[in-house]
C-alpha cells in the first residue's frame, strides 16, 4: 500500500506538477497529497517538494514489510524487496540528487545485475506471462485471451498481459548510468560500463563493437545525449518517454495528426499538464 501511494502520487506530480529540476520545488505547488481516508476533508496543492519528501516516506515505510524477494511467474508485478531501491533510483534521477540515485541503482544491481540477452531470447524483458497461469481446462483462458501466436498473447478485455512491468533492470543500468555521470569527471568511466553492459545484450556483435569504440570515445556531453536516446530506445512504450522530456530536455516538439500540425515549443508551459477545470471546480482549493 505504501508502495502503490507513493508510485500514485509519483505520476501525479510527474503530470501535473513542474519537473523537480526545472523549479523551486520548496514554492512550487504541485497537486495534493491524500494520506488519509478522510473523504470530507477539502484538499489544496502541496508543493512539488512535499509530494516528493511524502513518496521518499512511504519508501521508507514499505521497506520495513515487504518481505518477497521474488514472486512466481504471473505474480511478478508486484512489488518484491528490491522494489523499494529500484524506485528510490528513479525517484532521485529526478530530484537531480545523483549520488544517491546512482547508490540506489547499486544497490539493485548488487542483488540481480541480470540482463534478457535479446540475441539469443524469445522473451522481451519487461514481459511476466499472466497467461500461464491458466490451464488449457480453465474456461477463462479462451474467454479472457486470444492466442494469435505462441508468442503472441491478447488480453480479450483489451490491452496485453504480458509486457506490463513498474522497475526492471535495464532501467536501473541506464539510471546508474546517468547518475554517475552527473556525479562528476572522474565517474565518467562508470557511467560508460553502465550504459555499455546494457547495450551489449541490445545490439548484435558487429555492432557492439563499434558502437563500444564511439561510446568510449564520446565526452561527458555526447555520453549523456547518448544516455538520453539510449533511454529512448530501452524504454520505449513503458511510459519514460514524456517525464524524460520535461526533466532533461524540454525540446520543441512538431507533430501532423489528420493534416494538423501541433507544436510544443521548447521548455513550453504546457510541459505540465494543466489540472483539468472541472476538477477545480469540484474542489476549488485545486486553484490555488
Amino acid at each position: 500500500s505504501y508502495m502503490l501511494r507513493a508510485y500514485m502520487h509519483f505520476l501525479l506530480v510527474n503530470l501535473f506538477g513542474e519537473a523537480y529540476t526545472n523549479c523551486d520545488p520548496a514554492t512550487t505547488k504541485a497537486i495534493p497529497l491524500k494520506l488519509n481516508s478522510d473523504t470530507e476533508v477539502t484538499l489544496s496543492r502541496n508543493t512539488v517538494a512535499e509530494v516528493y519528501n511524502s513518496i521518499l516516506s512511504d519508501l521508507a515505510e514499505a521497506e520495513k514489510y515487504l518481505n518477497v524477494d521474488q514472486w512466481d511467474l504471473g505474480y511478478n508485478y508486484r512489488f518484491n524487496t528490491l522494489s523499494v531501491n529500484a524506485f528510490r533510483s528513479r525517484v532521485y534521477l529526478y530530484m537531480g540528487e545523483w549520488a544517491k540515485s546512482l547508490e540506489a541503482s547499486q544497490a539493485v544491481l548488487q542483488v540481480n545485475d541480470q540482463l534478457v540477452d535479446m540475441s539469443s531470447s524469445t522473451v522481451l524483458p519487461n514481459e511476466y506471462t499472466l497467461w500461464k497461469m491458466y490451464t488449457s481446462s480453465d474456461l477463462r483462458r479462451s474467454k479472457y485471451f486470444n492466442q494469435v501466436t505462441v508468442s503472441n498473447i491478447l488480453v480479450a478485455k483489451g490491452g496485453s498481459n504480458q509486457y506490463s512491468c513498474s522497475f526492471r533492470v535495464g532501467e536501473i543500468y541506464l539510471n546508474a548510468a546517468e547518475a554517475a555521470l552527473m556525479t562528476g569527471e572522474s565517474a565518467m568511466p562508470a557511467a560508460r560500463t553502465y550504459l555499455l553492459t546494457l547495450i551489449k545484450q541490445r545490439y548484435k556483435a558487429a555492432a557492439y563493437t563499434e558502437k563500444e569504440t564511439a561510446i568510449n570515445a564520446m565526452g561527458r556531453d555526447e555520453l549523456l545525449q547518448e544516455i538520453y536516446d539510449e533511454r529512448t530506445r530501452e524504454l520505449a512504450f513503458e511510459g519514460h518517454r514524456w517525464f524524460d522530456l520535461r526533466r532533461t530536455t524540454r525540446p520543441r516538439l512538431e507533430k501532423t495528426y489528420s493534416g494538423t500540425t501541433y507544436v510544443l515549443e521548447e521548455n513550453d508551459s504546457r510541459y505540465t499538464i494543466r489540472i483539468p477545470s472541472e476538477a477545480i471546480e469540484a474542489n476549488p482549493g485545486l486553484a490555488n
